[in-house]
């Protein structure tokens, strides 16, 4: 049927026709549509060939073709669609069935939106540098729900849309290319692009080209989408978040190969990528995320799953937290020189806890934290790096008091091989090592005062339950410095806690003392003693044959178990003879030193009052300096009874 360069006032109505062999409609004129705004009505259309509405076709109206089936090719080429229906679209063709391929391409161009609900393409979707100008009445300029699409579909090469495109739960077979791609409008939720359980059998191309950027004015939505082949985002400038604070989502996303979010990639909003699966590598080196979703995460990966290595380096800069909790990573996990901006609600940069890496984590190279790196009861296969930059620019933003802010939380952290304690600056803020353990700590004193571990005097370390198997670094600290180090634990001497205690009831209904309390309950820094961390010094020095420095290690932590623990006065008052008196049992010698000295004190004393007359003086000499002591006498002689003497003999002797 041929109908080329034809020209028509009104609609063309072809509903049901049965054609065997091609509809030929190039440069036709459809100048005029029917009451729905439809130009060309050819629903349940039959063609066994190709169909061409090509080469300027024009259309004062929407295409309908609802229900179409077209054994070969359907093209679309250079089309100028001019006006929608009624219901805003300039191209009706849900359930659509085309054996070849769809041609939508060459500047095709659309004043309405385009609706593929359904459709079945066997070959390919080509859009390339199509323009779709205008939306329907929900926003959207493509809608190609559970469309299915043997080969590639190509939103590529200038692809501009007027609203968000659609996909939710289509099948691709080959690639989505959507490189150098416009989207400049998003939908009322504020996603530009929803393809919810999105199927693409080979790669997903969101990314810029080397004269075209891929732009999205509103959040990509990939939620459990299956990607066979790589996420190609590199360069994409996501330019507007969503409604909820992100400008990705791929939550529960597979992707077989590699997820590229990379090279000045940028984003307005958060990245949610919550039980993802990536079994290759995530690079995001050089992204750009600039806001943070209203919980202050700029990156949420929990449960992440991560085949090869995690990349957040080459001044990757986030501008809110990073979370990985739970996250598995198989190879590494490589910040070096990222800058975390800023925090989240809860005071944290970066989130890790309960990650799982197989080889190491680098957080070194320039690498800045506005705010606590959390850790805890991660497992890390390698080597764990920290080589820390304060972020000087952002000094305001912190808090005035260090003691209010964590720097490093690593409570219960498993690492393999070697703990690097290599910051280039002192850490302002409490470092948590709580029941973590390590095969080999190492840490540099050269030219950093207390190897940059939080000072002594501020009780910002924790270290009970930190086990470790050996300890170097190219400068060793000495053993005082040690002392002070494993002594930096928070606590209060004796004497204070006890006033304190009994001063608290008087200040309770104070409103400044219950700020203080509760900001140390947030802190959760109870004051007290912890042992744990001298003995596993002591055991150190111990193995290393180091016998002199084990004993002095041992001696500190009874002393400060006296100053710092929890004793009774009974047992206080012990620990402290036994310090003065054998320190604890290391210097026995003292007791045998003590008994001789008293020994040979005593002899002299009876030595020398043996030799100066009138100092030990025999009972017998005695006996006359005592006249109401009854005189010896001698023997056989009756000596009176003193009641029997006479009121004159008891007066005289008065």
């Amino acid at each position: 049927m041929f109908l080329n360069q034809f020209t028509a006032a009104g609609a063309l109505r072809l509903v049901r026709a049965d054609i065997t062999g091609n509809l030929e409609c190039s440069s036709a004129r459809l100048n005029d549509a029917d009451r729905n705004g439809n130009a060309l009505i050819a629903d349940g259309i039959n063609i066994g060939g190709n169909a061409f509405l090509n080469q300027q076709f024009t259309a004062g109206g929407a295409l309908s073709l609802v229900g179409a089936d077209i054994s070969s090719n359907l093209d679309c080429g250079s089309a100028r669609l001019d006006r929608e229906n009624t219901d805003g679209n300039v191209l009706n063709a849900d359930g659509l069935k085309v054996g070849g391929d769809l041609f939508l391409n060459q500047e095709f161009t659309a004043a309405g939106a385009l609706s593929l609900i359904g459709a079945d393409i066997g070959g390919n979707l080509e859009c390339s540098g199509a323009r779709l100008n205008r939306a329907n009445d929900d926003r959207y300029a493509l809608v190609a729900d559970v469309l299915k699409v043997g080969d590639d579909v190509n939103l590529d090469s200038g692809f501009t849309a007027a609203g968000a495109l659609s996909l939710i739960g289509a099948d691709i077979g080959g690639n989505l290319d959507c490189s150098g791609a416009q989207l400049n409008r998003a939908d009322a939720d504020g996603n530009a692009l929803i393809a919810d359980t999105l199927k693409v059998g080979h790669d997903l191309f969101l990314s810029a080209l080397p004269d075209l950027e891929f732009i999205a004015a509103g959040g990509i939505w990939l939620l459990g989408a299956d990607i066979g082949g790589n996420l190609e985002c590199s360069g994409a400038q996501l330019n507007r978040e969503n409604t909820g604070g992100n400008a990705l989502v791929a939550d529960d996303i597979n992707i077989g190969a590699d997820a590229h979010l990379d090279q000045q990639f940028t984003a307005a909003g958060a990245l949610s990528l919550i039980g993802a699966d990536i079994t290759g590598n995530l690079d995001c080196s050089g992204a750009k995320l600039n806001r943070a979703n209203t919980d202050g995460n700029a990156l949420i990966a929990d449960g992440l799953k991560v085949g090869h290595n995690v990349f957040l380096r080459q001044e990757f800069t986030a501008g809110g937290a990073i979370r990985l909790i739970s996250a598995d990573i198989s190879g590494d996990l490589d910040c070096d020189g990222a800058k975390l901006n800023r925090a989240n609600t809860d005071g944290n940069a970066l989130i890790a806890d309960g990650l799982k890496v197989g080889h190491n984590v680098f957080l070194r190279q320039e690498f800045t934290a506005v705010g606590a790196i959390s850790v805890k009861s991660a497992d890390v296969g390698g080597s764990f790096w920290l080589s820390q930059r304060n972020p000087s620019e952002d000094k305001a933003k912190r808090p005035a008091d260090d003691k209010d802010r964590t720097a490093l939380d690593a409570t219960g952290a498993q690492i393999a091989h070697q703990l690097y304690w290599l910051p280039t600056e002192q850490v302002a803020g409490l470092v948590i090592l709580e029941d973590a353990t390590v095969g080999q700590l190492q840490d540099s004193w050269i030219e950093r005062p207390n190897g940059y571990w939080p000072p002594a005097a501020q009780g910002l370390l924790r270290l009970d339950g930190f086990t470790y198997k050996r300890i170097c670094g190219e400068q060793q600290a000495q053993l005082d410095d040690r002392l002070k180090w494993i002594g930096s634990q928070p606590k209060l001497p004796w004497r204070k806690r006890v006033t304190s205690a009994m001063r608290a009831p008087r200040r309770a209904w104070s409103e400044g003392q219950e700020r203080r309390g509760a900001r140390r309950a947030r802190r959760q820094r109870p004051y007290g003693f912890a042992p744990q961390p001298y003995e596993q010094l002591a055991k150190l020095y111990q193995q290393a044959g180091q016998d002199r420095e084990a004993r002095t290690v041992a001696l500190a932590r009874r002393r400060d178990l006296r100053l710092y623990g929890k004793l009774t006065p009974y047992r206080r008052t012990v620990n402290w003879l036994l310090d003065k008196t054998i320190q604890y049992g290391y210097q026995t010698w003292r007791a045998i030193v003590g008994v001789a000295v008293l020994y040979a004190a005593v002899l002299a004393l009876f030595w020398y009052a043996q030799h100066r007359a009138g100092l030990i003086i025999p009972v017998q000499s005695i006996q006359g300096l005592h006249p109401n002591r009854p005189q010896p006498t001698a023997p056989g002689t009756i000596r009176a009874s003193p009641r029997s003497a006479t009121p004159s003999t008891r007066s005289s002797r008065s």
